[in-house]
């Protein structure tokens, strides 16, 4: 599977790598995340490793990644470590545009094993978590400075709702 997403945020591009580049900040957008902590301590860094522990389809579940790629208001990249039932890619890439920032974030996903029986299910709810984490995030950076939010739409949201 292979997903891209992206989303104009109305705050410059430094704004919104900050934003990003700090684990924490996943709580905020991410509601199926329940915890996250990263290794070693202080700013993330190539080869920084992040575990989370989350839900997805009605389960708990922990996994790890690691930073595979890392340029300042350009790129953050994440890989699953090798040997994982599911090889897992993810970059968001940081663009500025006149009205601030265009994130994208570019996703593959290849399973191995009886994971691939899954995988019908597993790309129609992650392609509907990266649109409703790229609308998160810009809801939160854009009114962490004053700017009006846009609330979703429930109603479509649950229409659309794999859980």
């Amino acid at each position: 599977m292979r997903e891209t997403q992206t989303i104009d945020i109305a705050r410059p591009v430094d704004e919104v790598f900050r934003f990003l580049i700090e684990p924490q900040n996943r709580l905020k957008y991410d509601t199926d995340l329940i915890a996250i902590h990263h290794s070693p301590a202080g700013p993330l860094r190539l080869g920084s490793q992040i575990v989370e522990t989350r839900r997805f389809l009605g389960r708990e579940g922990r996994s790890v990644t690691e930073v595979s790629e890392l340029e300042p208001n350009r790129a953050i990249g994440y890989r699953s470590p090798k040997g994982d039932a599911v090889d897992a890619h993810g970059v968001y890439k940081f663009a500025s545009i006149p009205d601030g920032t265009q994130l994208s974030l570019e996703f593959t996903l290849s399973p191995r094993g009886v994971v691939r029986l899954a995988m019908p299910l597993i790309t129609r709810r992650l392609k509907r978590d990266i649109a409703v984490g790229l609308r998160n995030i810009k809801a939160i950076v854009e009114s962490e400075h004053g700017l009006p939010v846009q609330t979703p739409d429930l109603h479509a949201l649950l229409a659309h709702d794999d859980r």
